[in-house]
């Protein structure tokens, strides 16, 4: 729990009493927990190429951490006839490694903002708080974070002139764009995708293989659902119980379609590896036939 000596609240306190925890566990410790594990797991990896080097055995490495935004982006969406805005608040965080591209975002000096995506998503409500970039102390802002928040950073032509004059103060970054990222709340990708199996499933079909492979899809269910039998039907819920579940269900996700896009997939695949087989087969069967003076050198 949140021990009496925990970080200031956010929320404005009367004056002369103690400011209110906005949360039941201490977010700001949370995240410098994780910003430790980070800072460990690579000294523990320094320590272990110089005892004993080695090649990695990694070519590629894509994470995906999901987060909702509380305020919400405002997107452009084209009708056919206008331009309107709506709101996502559906976010991830994407990290990749390749040593083909020599990308790599978990370089030691990206720990502080894997550390931050890794305290959104773990922003359960009521038990952590939200969370900020400018919630970090301790460390400096990199420029180099902006490629995982480029959505974010708006150009002034793209800006109406009376919205900048309404905001003389607004933060810009080095290049002279609106910064709408830093000051912005977000919390657990659970919010609205608490499976996000998408994408995985969707960067398979990217993944290239110059020998066989089999390729496992783990899944693993923190808590897995207790369901009724095929023949239990619930009584008709209260008004408290209907409430709940207008909240709960909207919620409520299945992978069923996203382990269906595999199948499918699969199936693709071992269609044109049948495919390629018979072809070859017929090429390899034509040229044993074909009469070796016939052909033109």
């Amino acid at each position: 729990m949140r021990p009496a000596t925990s970080r200031k609240s956010r929320l404005t306190a009367s004056p002369g009493t103690s400011p209110k925890p906005s949360s039941l566990l201490n977010s700001q410790r949370m995240y410098k927990r994780l910003l430790e594990a980070f800072n460990a797991m690579d000294k523990a990896t320094e320590v272990s190429k110089q005892e004993t080097p080695s090649r990695s055995l990694i070519e590629e490495l894509d994470l995906f951490v999901t987060a909702t935004d509380l305020q919400g982006q405002n997107t452009l969406l084209r009708l056919a006839d206008d331009l309107v805005n709506e709101r996502r608040h559906r976010h991830v965080f994407t990290f990749k490694f390749s040593k083909e591209t020599k990308d790599n975002d978990f370089k030691k000096e990206n720990n502080p903002f894997l550390a931050f995506a890794s305290r959104c998503t773990s922003s359960f409500p009521l038990a952590f708080e939200p969370m900020c970039l400018n919630d970090i102390t301790g460390s400096q802002m990199k420029t180099e974070w902006e490629k995982f928040y480029q959505d974010y950073l708006i150009d002034p032509s793209q800006i109406k002139p009376e919205t900048i004059k309404a905001h003389p103060k607004a933060p810009r970054n080095k290049n002279g764009k609106y910064d709408t990222f830093r000051a912005r709340s977000f919390a657990d990708g659970g919010y609205l995708d608490n499976k996000p199996f998408s994408y995985a499933i969707q960067t398979i079909s990217l993944r290239g293989s110059q020998v066989p492979v089999d390729r496992k899809l783990i899944y693993i269910e923190p808590s897995p659902e207790h369901l009724p039998d095929e023949l239990t039907v619930a009584s008709p819920p209260n008004a408290f119980e209907n409430l709940l579940k207008a909240f709960k269900l909207a919620r409520y996700e299945t992978i069923k379609e996203d382990l269906q896009l595999i199948t499918a997939r699969n199936r693709l695949i071992d269609t044109v590896g049948r495919i390629l087989d018979g072809t070859l087969q017929d090429i390899q069967i034509n040229d044993e036939k074909r009469d070796p003076d016939s052909v033109d050198n």
